[in-house]
């Protein structure tokens, strides 16, 4: 029986059912009953029968089947929205994340519940380490994107063998941190406890008062850029987004999209941009066909 928790962890499936096997054996061993896990599967195929055996496996697990692809974060709302249908009042902590994460630490819903919470606080990022790096994700922005910097962002997903050509770079880059080059991983745990601009969308932990104030899980695009939207609602609702590294997940990225960009996912991205700086730049729509309603058009195949 589905029973009202302070704590409720929404992941959202889109055909990456081995990952989502992982991620629920992960909060299994979670030395913590008071939470609970609403699974959101966007994928338009059936459930794997080993997918459906788990789930009967364990009681703290309520299982949604959206019967199309929402998108990340309004799928992860219908998932609030399911929870809220029942009880009418948000549970304390909400942590939204995709099934890619695993949660090694079977002591973290504790210490989120030790947690001072300011009057301010509105969102936490957690420290999310990537699988294949060793480094931490977050923080993923301490100041706000200049609109020449997301503009610069547009144009390299202009096309994907651009996109997939920055990707590339990127990724030797990060070899290169790997190895013990010249750069650094950006996680920093002196930055524990400080506010900063943005949380790295694959776990995000939001207090109560992020809803109550009027925030949403409704991303102004479909898909990419999370972080953005949550970081500018945040600011508009006048919360906090506050850095924790001591509550700890680890990443095994690009399950779901895939590593290298698709043409499809290439779209995504750069709508996912054009949308952020309509909303929060105050940009003009775009008069290229490619970045009005292209959107809508992919939703429908």
């Amino acid at each position: 029986m589905l029973k009202k928790q302070d704590i409720v962890v929404i992941g959202v499936i889109y055909n990456t059912f081995p990952e989502a096997v992982r991620y629920i054996e992960s909060l299994a061993k979670i030395r913590e009953e008071s939470f609970l896990l609403i699974l959101v599967d966007n994928s338009e195929r059936p459930a794997p029968d080993y997918f459906t055996r788990i789930l009967e496996q364990h009681s703290f697990i309520e299982y949604i089947k959206t019967g199309s692809n929402l998108g990340y974060f309004h799928g992860a709302q219908s998932g609030l929205d399911h929870y809220l249908s029942r009880f009418q009042e948000y549970p304390c902590w909400i942590i939204v994340t995709n099934v890619d994460i695993v949660f090694e630490d079977p002591g973290i819903f504790t210490r989120l519940k030790q947690i001072r919470v300011s009057e301010k606080l509105g969102v936490i990022a957690p420290a999310i380490v990537s699988g294949r790096w060793g480094t931490d994700y977050n923080p993923d922005r301490l100041k706000r994107y200049s609109p020449a910097r997301l503009k610069f962002y547009r144009l390299i997903y202009s096309h994907p063998i651009i996109s997939n050509g920055y990707t590339m770079l990127s990724y030797c880059r990060k070899i290169m941190t790997r190895l013990g080059s010249v750069f650094h991983a950006k996680a920093n745990s002196g930055l524990s406890g400080n506010r900063i601009y943005a949380p790295h969308g694959s776990c995000i932990l939001f207090h109560k008062r992020y809803f109550e104030k009027g925030g949403t899980l409704l991303h102004v695009s479909f898909l990419f850029l999370e972080e953005i939207f949550v970081a500018e609602t945040a600011s508009m609702l006048d919360l906090e987004i506050i850095y924790v590294p001591e509550l700890k997940v680890r990443d095994y990225e690009h399950a779901s999209t895939g590593f290298m960009v698709s043409g499809k996912m290439n779209a995504y991205h750069r709508q996912s941009v054009s949308g952020i700086l309509m909303k929060y730049y105050n940009e003009s729509p775009s008069p290229y066909r490619q970045d009005r309603g292209e959107e809508q058009n992919m939703k429908k195949q």
